[in-house]
């Protein structure tokens, strides 16, 4: 978000584009909380990681030179580690731990929860990251704050999405199983259904509510979902290729587009064994809230 422009060292960096920008932020507001990300070398969102490419690595120091590149530097992990623990001791920032979250996404919501009890009945959270607006959304009444806005995006697209306002326009079954819904239709570590978005499924799940049984299920028990459940969700997933269809099963339904109705292969919904796994969106806000991250000025 914050791109080096004429920076021509890391210091350069913290004095003409970091600080100005966290001083801004200051003059506004009453309390400020930066969250990083950990970078686990083991984890399922570090293989993601890998698959978006390779970057230079460069060592972080206050004279070290900027990398020309700033998107490759920020795809090497270690970078992004050292960047974060240089940026903490320039900002003289005390901690709030213990830290058991790597996705910063996480992370967030429990500082928004830190500051909402200690009396900030208004929180923003600014971040160009989609999945932030989901579990802000799923975790607000957990959170209890009187508001709270996401400052989302950058450029031509940054916009301010008031999330308490969107909380009480919407079922509270809906906005509690949201992260299982985005985890299903394809997240950062959840392949996406082919041909087929969130503005789809948002639609299908407006006609087929019955599957929020199996969110929910989902979201109680990622380890153990029922037949039943299973069943549901396969319904979703056909109705998403075919709102007409009375087929209950994916595979059947792979069968009927393909044979019947002439789709071509790659427009067809996969099969049982290759459904995306719901399980990557199970914590839940209560659990969400209960463990500590992060870093704090």
């Amino acid at each position: 978000m914050l791109n080096p422009v004429v920076a021509n060292t890391f210091q350069d960096y913290v004095n003409i584009v970091f600080a100005p920008y966290i001083s801004a932020q200051l003059e506004k507001v009453h309390r400020l909380d930066l969250v990083w990300d950990v970078y686990l070398p083991d984890s399922l969102k570090g293989t993601t990681r890998q698959k978006r490419g390779k970057g230079l690595r460069k060592r972080v120091a206050p004279s070290t030179v900027m990398p020309k590149n700033w998107n490759n530097f920020l795809r090497v992990d270690q970078n992004k580690t050292e960047l974060s623990g240089f940026l903490s001791r320039e900002s003289a920032l005390a901690s709030l731990a213990p830290c058991s979250h790597e996705e910063a996404d996480t992370r967030m919501l429990l500082h928004v929860a830190d500051a909402v009890q200690k009396r900030m009945r208004k929180v923003a959270i600014r971040n160009v990251d989609n999945d932030v607006v989901v579990l802000a959304v799923a975790s607000f009444n957990n959170i209890n704050p009187d508001k709270l806005w996401i400052a989302l995006g950058t450029g031509s697209s940054f916009r301010y999405i008031a999330v308490h306002q969107l909380v009480s326009t919407m079922n509270p079954r809906k906005y509690a199983t949201l992260p299982i819904f985005h985890a299903l239709t394809g997240c950062d570590t959840v392949s996406s259904f082919t041909g087929r978005g969130k503005k789809t499924a948002w639609e299908i799940w407006k006609v087929f509510p019955e599957v929020t049984d199996a969110f929910e299920e989902l979201l109680r028990m990622p380890s153990d979902v029922s037949e039943e459940s299973m069943s549901l969700l396969e319904r979703f997933v056909v109705l998403m290729y075919d709102r007409t269809s009375n087929i209950m099963e994916v595979n059947e339904a792979r069968k009927q587009l393909f044979a019947h109705k002439s789709r071509a292969l790659d427009n067809i919904p996969p099969n049982t064994g290759s459904t995306p796994a719901a399980h990557q969106a199970s914590i839940s806000p209560g659990q969400l809230l209960q463990q500590s991250s992060g870093s704090k000025s």
